[in-house]
């Protein structure tokens, strides 16, 4: 299985870092721990990647999940909740935002989902957390209050993608070696009825500006000796003169 950098969750943790930089947040992934045997590909799978998670420590779990990993998502979130009942169980990613309040009522297992965006809520969430806040007023998020299931008002999209502080690269101990996928623009403008991306983004097409791709491009190279990048983006060309532009740029940086 293809090992590659979790950017999108070195972008959540790096967001945590700005909210508080004592927490301790761990970011994993699974093919690289599966490819070198720490989690056996077997038929207790489930239980070894749930161990795995366990045994870690901590005190929240939250699991990203796409329409094609949800039923083994789900699976491996049951089967921590009976090792560790106290652990606080969430999701993220396309496939819960449209179902978040389904998957609560359905699976007693999951705690909250972040839905939509998450380097925002996900920090928030946390801080409320270890405050002892209620999450009440937390946009974007789905969660679980006794016996009952709340679901907050939606977040807005984040209109300038630089805001986003740069993923936290150093977190991920693999880095050098496995396929890269930069974060560099999100969202599509069309209506295609057989796709989640444009509702997902609410139809809003969104690039990180040139000089901040050039610049995380630029530290990935410097730091680690990346001489290939992959970019993560529906439609990167969709707006034509600034994909010219960019190219341009690019190459004037020697990148």
């Amino acid at each position: 299985m293809q090992a590659f950098v979790p950017v999108g969750l070195l972008s959540l943790k790096a967001a945590c870092n700005v909210e508080n930089a004592n927490w301790r947040v761990h970011v994993h992934e699974l093919n690289t721990l599966i490819n070198a045997g720490a989690i056996p590909n077997d038929e207790d799978f489930y239980d070894n990647v749930a161990q795995t998670v366990v045994q870690g420590g901590g005190d929240l779990v939250g699991l990203m999940t796409d329409a094609d990993s949800l039923h083994h998502t789900i699976a491996i979130a049951k089967r921590i909740k009976v090792r560790a009942p106290q652990l606080i169980v969430g999701l993220g990613g396309p496939a819960v935002t449209p179902t978040a309040r389904l998957l609560l009522e359905r699976y007693q297992a999951i705690d909250f989902v972040v839905r939509n965006e998450g380097e925002e809520t996900f920090p928030e969430y946390i801080a409320a957390l270890e405050e002892g806040r209620t999450p009440a007023g937390i946009q974007g998020l789905t969660w679980r209050d006794g016996t009952t299931i709340q679901h907050n008002a939606d977040r807005k999209v984040i209109e300038d993608l630089d805001r986003l502080p740069i993923p936290d690269f150093d977190a991920y101990a693999q880095t050098a070696h496995s396929a890269l996928y930069l974060d560099v623009g999100r969202g599509c403008p069309f209506k295609c009825a057989f796709c989640a991306t444009a509702p997902f983004w609410e139809r809003r097409y969104r690039m990180k500006s040139t000089p901040r791709i050039l610049s995380e491009m630029r530290l990935l190279r410097d730091r680690w000796g990346r001489r290939h990048f992959n970019y993560s983006h529906d439609i990167f060309t969709c707006d034509q003169k600034w994909t010219h532009k960019f190219c341009d740029a690019m190459k004037a940086a020697e990148l």
